[in-house]
């Protein structure tokens, strides 16, 4: 009697387990991770929880960030594609950890292509040339000029071999036939610190991040790293307009759920990014950041992300750019 009862208990379980990941079962029946790989505070946190807050009114149950920083967003990002398949456990993905570093290094503890099923991407935040506010530097080509007449003299700092503020700089270096010394740091705010104090001579960084000291006067906004101009920075001239119009970087922003997540799941998501993408409430919060919408489903994602490992490899080959 003793066996059988345990034999029906264990039984009831596996039903229950069956019956919690089946299709037809109400998503999400837990909270769910949204796991950011940077600390708190920087671009792809903030668009999180954003996102954390959307998605939990969307669903009727809590989004919750979970920050795992640590080896450029190497960290966060292993966590995900190791977790199961369940759709509770996300990754807020920014460009670093999955379109930077890839191209970058084939030593990751993860294969961005094998490892995710996208679900979709919502926004993408602009990098901006920025200098100290005493700067000679007015413009894009003020730049180019001095660095041509001074190979090697001036310098560029970044949050970090890796970044987008560093990839910035050796894609102008390969487009504009100009050398310049990069100096990485250990986040961007100890860099932008240094580029206020004139200790580096030009940054490359995220608008968000970048805008408040602009609007202060402590530095200048020069060009914006994109095709058109920002709706948050309209008066800043593209890096086109300046005459160097393959010089484009941005930091784009999505969610990307472990391999193997039912479709229903990823179906659900997608759908609701979608609809994020138009909602008044939600783009007015993003575009408070300096994040633009940027919508791409799930299939045009995936597209993407390899498209940039190929496009940043091919950079990283011809600039000779390791980790």
């Amino acid at each position: 009697m003793r066996l059988r009862l345990i034999l029906a208990f264990v039984c009831s379980l596996l039903v229950f387990h069956v019956e919690a990941q089946s299709p037809s079962a109400p998503y999400p029946s837990r909270p769910v991770r949204l796991v950011v790989p940077y600390p708190p505070g920087g671009t792809t946190d903030i668009i999180g929880r954003i996102l954390a807050e959307a998605l939990t009114a969307r669903f009727k149950q809590s989004f919750v960030v979970d920050n795992r920083p640590g080896a450029a967003g190497q960290i966060g990002t292993d966590v995900v594609a190791k977790a199961a398949p369940d759709g509770l456990t996300l990754s807020v993905a920014g460009s670093g950890p999955v379109m930077f570093l890839p191209g970058l290094s084939r030593k990751l503890p993860y294969d961005v292509v094998a490892d995710f099923d996208t679900i979709a991407n919502l926004v993408t935040v602009p990098n901006i040339m920025i200098v100290n506010a005493k700067s000679a530097f007015g413009t894009l080509t003020d730049l180019i000029q001095a660095a041509r007449a001074h190979p090697g003299k001036f310098t560029y700092g970044s949050a970090g071999i890796g970044s987008s503020g560093h990839l910035a700089g050796e894609l102008l270096g390969a487009l504009a036939g100009i050398q310049m010394r990069h100096v990485p740091y250990k986040g961007s705010a100890p860099a932008t610190a240094d580029l206020v104090g004139g200790q580096i001579d030009v940054m490359f960084d995220n608008l968000p991040a970048s805008v408040a000291h602009v609007r202060a006067g402590r530095l200048r906004a020069v060009a914006v790293l994109s095709n058109s101009r920002s709706p948050e920075a309209r008066d800043l001239p593209t890096t086109a307009e300046q005459g160097v119009p393959g010089f484009v970087i941005a930091s784009s922003t999505g969610l990307l759920a472990p391999a193997g997540t039912p479709r229903s799941i990823i179906s659900a998501l997608e759908a609701a990014m979608r609809d994020f993408s138009t909602d008044k409430e939600m783009t007015g919060k993003l575009a408070a950041v300096g994040a633009d919408i940027d919508f791409m489903d799930a299939a045009q994602y995936r597209t993407f992300i390899q498209d940039e490992i190929r496009r940043w490899a091919e950079l990283a080959k011809k600039a000779n750019i390791s980790l």
